[in-house]
């Protein structure tokens, strides 16, 4: 499953972990967001982000940084012409490095972490997704879920060198869902991994299928005292 961008132009307006598209011809534009600690009010804000948008087939490039400006953690979505090619990240804070790309029918995954590689390669599917580009298999699929069908995903999770199986579908018992807003949820689509995996959630102002956050885990990774610790936050867009 290639990607291209004449079959989202019409469909998606924001992907995230993270990449904005608009649903006008593009050019460079600049967004921003705020990730807070998923707590009840008030919350804490906890890193800044930017995302750079890019005229046709240039990386659409994003930045997390610290409220003091300290990058953390770098992505972008790579495309080759109207196609999409792959996705890549780096989190500083651990010395950690991922690719994974899309050649013909094939999914390569790439993860060095301090300096050690591993890599790995799968059969492309076609409800294969990475990064953001879960985004837009929500958006292909907007009325199917909003019918309240489940639509299952094999995700590409780059630092395990694999794919695993999701599933989306929309909460219509989150709290941020109604009045003008749409949440859908992502889980693992097996005790198992749901035991390691909490569910993500994808909020969209319902009118114009427009991005508005994300709650879940982040690509910045914390380290402390006691070492490393993934970041579970909430993304509120501000444009």
């Amino acid at each position: 499953m290639i990607f291209r961008l004449s079959s989202l132009m019409s469909k998606l307006t924001f992907l995230l972990i993270v990449v904005f598209i608009s649903p006008c011809p593009l050019f460079s534009k600049n967004l921003t967001g705020t990730l807070y600690e998923i707590s009840p009010e008030p919350q804490k804000a906890l890193y800044r982000w930017e995302m750079t948008l890019t005229p046709k087939g240039l990386p659409w490039k994003s930045v997390y940084k610290t409220l003091d400006g300290v990058v953390v953690a770098r992505d972008e979505v790579i495309w080759h012409g109207d196609s999409f090619q792959g996705y890549r990240y780096e989190r500083t804070t651990i010395n950690d490095q991922g690719v994974v790309t899309v050649d013909k029918q094939t999914v390569h995954f790439l993860h060095t972490m301090n300096g050690k590689q591993k890599k790995s390669k799968e059969t492309l599917v076609g409800n294969f997704t990475t990064g953001p580009m879960v985004i837009v298999y929500i958006l292909d699929h907007w009325e199917e879920l909003l019918q309240g069908e489940e639509q299952a995903i094999r995700y590409g999770v780059i630092d395990q060198t694999s794919s695993f199986g999701f599933v989306l579908s929309h909460d219509t018992n989150h709290v941020k869902n109604g009045s003008g807003y749409v949440v859908f949820k992502m889980d693992a689509d097996s005790f198992l991994i749901g035991f390691f995996v909490d569910p993500i959630y994808f909020i969209f102002r319902e009118k114009n299928r427009e991005m508005t956050g994300m709650i879940g885990r982040m690509l910045p990774v914390g380290v402390n005292e006691d070492g490393a610790y993934p970041i579970n936050a909430e993304l509120v867009i501000s444009r």
